[in-house]
């Protein structure tokens, strides 16, 4: 049987030195010392290692871990699949963790223990989707020598962090500018979870759009986090008198449990209620009927951090800590002409 070949996973072992560093002296770097150089070289040697090119040090099987808090949603499958995409074409494997379903017996992720235990598998950066990161685990892990990117955290990162979003904030306030402009007066924000900044940044976007034209504060709801949760807030906010005649949604899944609740109570879309998501997955595109919705860059966003985090694990500098792509509203049948507009009534 032909025998496997060493990879850059098993120098690093025998040397007792991260992937990272083992790249870094691939790469010639000048930020290794040179006892941990000669070591390294010493260690190519004894385990039979040879590189290929310069340019596919992660061809060996290398991985990048992806951790996230759950993989049930279409945000986090199509980033998922964009992640893959980005980091096979570098010759990187990956390995997904679940915060929320590790068995036991299994280290949670940003411990010192699960990061060494990535360290020895041969992983060479850690990408953390839409979780909770704190800084201190993210210093842990390149302590260590296991660079971090997070994709939409929940929370603004520490400086040295380099995270990936979108233009939450312009999103949600182009999206309600289109509902102005076809005469909505009486808007709601209907959000998940209480405190997350992305949520925050697209109800500011909300408040700012409404507030350049003179409009009522929307009526706001943040307690939204689950399927059951986002439905019953719906069949509440729309039972309303008032009724708010549009709803902006935090995200797509929210506004899918908008729609259901409007069908629930024989609300007619879009004739009587404008509605609008956010993320644009494809979730939008196949709803009945297709739902308008923010277009976060979810495929580009994926493949930038994946680049990214292996650019970090050979040793590159990103262009910046914190990189924001630009979203672009995608008008489909969930929205129309206000109600009153629509008859010419008052605004």
């Amino acid at each position: 049987m032909r025998r496997a070949r060493p990879t850059l996973a098993a120098v690093a072992r025998h040397a007792g030195v991260s992937v990272t560093t083992v790249s870094k002296v691939l790469n010639s770097r000048t930020d290794v010392a040179a006892g941990t150089r000669e070591r390294v070289a010493a260690s190519m040697r004894a385990v039979g290692y040879v590189p290929t090119t310069a340019k596919r040090l992660f061809a060996e099987g290398a991985s990048l871990a992806v951790v996230f808090d759950g993989i049930t949603n279409a945000y986090s499958a199509q980033v998922l699949e964009s992640v893959r995409t980005a980091a096979y074409e570098r010759g990187a494997e990956l390995s997904v963790d679940i915060m929320q379903a590790v068995p036991d017996g299994r280290p949670v992720p940003w411990t010192e223990e699960w990061v060494r235990r990535c360290l020895a598998r041969g992983t060479v950066g850690a990408l953390a989707v839409a979780t909770e990161v704190s800084d201190a685990a993210v210093a842990l892990c390149e302590d260590i020598g296991l660079p971090v990117v997070l994709v939409d955290p929940p929370h603004r990162p520490g400086r040295r962090t380099v995270s990936i979003g979108s233009t939450n904030y312009a999103g949600a306030l182009e999206a309600v500018e289109h509902l102005v402009a076809a005469g909505h007066r009486r808007v709601a924000f209907l959000g998940g979870t209480r405190g997350d900044d992305a949520t925050l940044e697209r109800l500011a976007g909300c408040r700012s759009a409404l507030d350049v034209h003179g409009l009522p504060e929307p009526t706001v709801v943040l307690d939204a986090p689950t399927v059951d949760r986002a439905t019953e807030a719906a069949l509440v906010l729309l039972s309303a008198e008032p009724r708010p005649t549009a709803v902006m949604c935090a995200n797509d899944v929210i506004a899918l449990r908008v729609l259901e609740a409007a069908r629930r109570l024989g609300i007619p879309v879009p004739a009587e209620l404008s509605v609008v998501g956010f993320d644009d997955t494809y979730l939008a595109e196949w709803a009945v009927p297709p739902l308008t919705s923010v277009h976060q860059p979810i495929r580009e966003m994926g493949m930038l951090a994946a680049t990214t985090l292996l650019d970090l694990a050979e040793g590159r500098r990103p262009p910046a800590r914190r990189l924001q792509l630009a979203t672009t509203l995608v008008v489909r049948s969930t929205t129309a002409a206000a109600p009153e507009a629509a008859v010419g009534g008052a605004a």
